[in-house]
């Protein structure tokens, strides 16, 4: 089988740029599926303290910027986990995992 000169130079790279090109679609498809950070500010002021949870019912707490013309609760202190959901195994104690 003759494969032409421009293919056996450029056949990897083409299908690198195929396969990135598809992963990233895939991605993007999928969209922004939690808009509690955005409903969080939407009486707010840029710079006011702000707080959401998510679909397990952890607290997000952060203040209110602006981010493409819009309010968005960035989370600034460390999220407050909801107690013996599924979703979240059983973080060792500080002691237990100094051993």
């Amino acid at each position: 089988m003759h494969v032409s000169p421009f293919m056996r130079i450029f056949r990897w790279p083409l299908i690198s740029l195929a396969m990135l090109a598809l992963s990233t679609s895939a991605v993007f498809a999928h969209g922004i599926h939690n808009k509690a950070p955005w409903a969080a500010c939407e009486a707010q002021e840029r710079g006011a303290s702000c707080a959401y949870t998510d679909g397990h019912d952890d607290l997000y707490r952060g203040s209110c910027q602006l981010i493409s013309n819009a309010l968005l609760c960035v989370r600034n202190q460390p999220i407050v986990r909801q107690e013996g959901h599924a979703s979240h195994p059983a973080e060792p104690s500080p002691a237990a995992a100094g051993k």
